[in-house]
This record gives C-alpha cells, structure tokens and sequence, in this order.
C-alpha cells in the first residue's frame, strides 16, 4: 500500500479524564537517542501538523494553534532510534468563541510571557509488546519529563503514530490567577497524538 503525499499529526489535549492512562513522570530524562544513518527525516508544518486543545470546563471547548511546526525521524533499520518533536506558538490558539481563546491563551497559558509550548522525544523504548516514547514535554515554560504509551505502524510508503496520555495540568503551572476560573476546568488534560506521512523512498509516490 502506497501512502500520499501529505501526512497528518493530530495532537489534542482533552479536559477531563477519559480512558487514556495518566502519563508517568521519569525522574531523570534518558540521553536523546543519536539519529542513524539510514533516518527518513520529515518536517511538519501546518500542512502537516494539526494542534487542538480540547478544555471541559462545564462543557468542552476545542482550541486550535494555527501556527506549528515540528519533526518526525524514523530510522527503518533501528526504529527504536526514532524521535518526535512538536512545537506550537501558544498566542496563536483559536476558538470558536473568541473568548474561550482568550482565556486559555493569555490566562492558563500566559502565552505573552510563555509564546512557545511543545514536546521533544529523547527515547522509543520497548516494554514486552508495547512501545513507550520518553522525553520532555513543556507547557508555560515548565518542561517535565513524561513517559507514555505509543502505537507506531509502519507501511511501505507511510508511517502512522498514535498515542493518548493524561497528564495534570497543575504539574505544568498551567493555572487561572481567578480561583473561581480555574476551579471551573478540569484537574487533567488527556494528550491524543496521531502522526500520519508519506515516506520519501523508492517506490513511493
């Protein structure tokens, strides 16, 4: 099966706690894995990369960055040496209601001081028949390491990534200055990842 010629990541952090597990938090980040020779390297740009930001606060409200950016590299031969990096610019978050936006944006997030969030791998580990990806996730200039579950298919001419993990939002200081406000939205966000792209090797499209 032949992938296209566009990919797709959809990254969404969900309010509320859903089934996804609660990501685990490594005391100590491992050395980023060394790219290998033979890594397909793909950028992802707001063709490619889709962020939403989905909040519950007494009903859910979708975010959307419209400006990301990020980079996929997959090594064939040692997929564990794969790695992810994601990045969004947080001033530029949109709602369907304007204020929604606001609020997440200039409040929770605090984008005028903190114009950058986003995830960068340092590991793919493996743990019996499930794969884990590892690394540092940074959200209103507070990075953490976390750890969470990844599904990872690989076709001949696409690859196809999906994860979905919990993570407090508190951990990252991700909080409303009105206590009212923030007592409103929920304690966890749910993380739901999917990468889809087209490989660039022989044979491919």
């Amino acid at each position: 099966m032949r992938g296209r010629s566009s990919g797709l990541v959809f990254l969404a952090l969900v309010g509320g706690c859903g089934g996804a597990p609660l990501a685990s938090s490594p005391k100590v980040l491992p050395p980023r894995a060394a790219p290998k020779a033979d890594a397909e390297v793909y950028a992802l740009d707001p063709r490619t990369l889709t962020v939403d930001v989905e909040v519950k606060a007494f009903t859910t409200h979708t975010l959307r960055f419209q400006k990301r950016s990020g980079t996929l590299t997959f090594s064939a031969a040692t997929p564990l040496a794969s790695t992810l990096r994601v990045d969004v610019e947080t001033q530029s978050a949109e709602a369907t209601l304007k204020a929604v936006a606001d609020v997440a944006k200039w409040d929770f997030l605090a984008a005028g001081s903190y114009p950058h969030a986003g995830f960068e791998s340092h590991v793919l580990r493996k743990e019996g028949d499930a794969l884990y990806l590892v690394g540092a996730l940074e959200l209103r200039g507070k990075t953490r390491p976390i750890d969470f579950p990844l599904q990872l298919d690989v076709k001949e001419c696409e690859l196809h990534v999906v994860a979905s993990f919990r993570v407090h939002r508190r951990d990252f200081d991700v909080v409303a200055t009105n206590s009212k406000l923030d007592g409103a939205v929920s304690e966890d966000v749910t993380v739901n990842a999917e990468v889809k792209v087209a490989r660039k090797r022989p044979g491919c499209p």
